[in-house]
């Protein structure tokens, strides 16, 4: 009778420990996903600054810079205003 209820009492825990485990699977997917992406954001960082000229309420333009380029926020402005001039 005791082998009986300490088989019984292991089965339960063993089914107790696979519930939990089973329940904690989204958590733990959710976490990695975290971690990649601070992951990936440090290994690549790659930052966007989206500028938009307005002239008396309507969009004019918009020009977007990459902060995470070697060249300076300056070089790229002009870069951009020098491919305008050139293109119109």
């Amino acid at each position: 009778m005791e082998r009986l209820i300490s088989l019984l009492v292991e089965h339960i825990n063993e089914l107790a420990l696979f519930i939990g485990v089973l329940l904690c699977t989204p958590v733990f997917s959710r976490l990695l996903k975290i971690l990649s992406f601070y992951l990936s954001s440090v290994l690549n960082p790659y930052h966007k600054i989206t500028i938009n000229h307005y002239h008396n309420g309507n969009l004019v333009g918009s020009k977007s810079i990459r902060i995470s380029t070697k060249d300076s926020i300056i070089e790229q402005l002009r870069a951009i205003k020098r491919s305008e001039e050139s293109n119109g």
